[in-house]
């Protein structure tokens, strides 16, 4: 999902199993790998365009907050690949 290059929230997000293969991607693609055993947040600021793949061999479960509540009469959110 890429967010669109003017909201003022921010997303973050946290594997709690599983391994994930995370991408962000603004200029350049950023890569990372999180497993759920060790626990850390994941910030997506805003414009930023985000994926989360499942590299493990179990389902993954993922926490994810915001700082505004979706609002599906305007949404901010589109799809583009990573």
């Amino acid at each position: 999902m890429k967010c669109s290059p003017y909201p003022i929230f921010e997303s973050e997000f946290l594997p709690i199993s599983a391994q994930s293969q995370n991408r962000k991607k603004s200029k350049e693609v950023l890569e990372y790998r999180v497993s759920g055993t060790d626990f850390r947040v994941m910030d997506i600021p805003p414009g930023y365009t985000h994926s989360i793949e499942n590299v493990g061999n179990i389902n993954i479960m993922v926490i994810f907050w915001a700082s505004e509540i979706f609002n599906p009469e305007k949404p901010d959110t589109y799809f583009e690949l990573v």
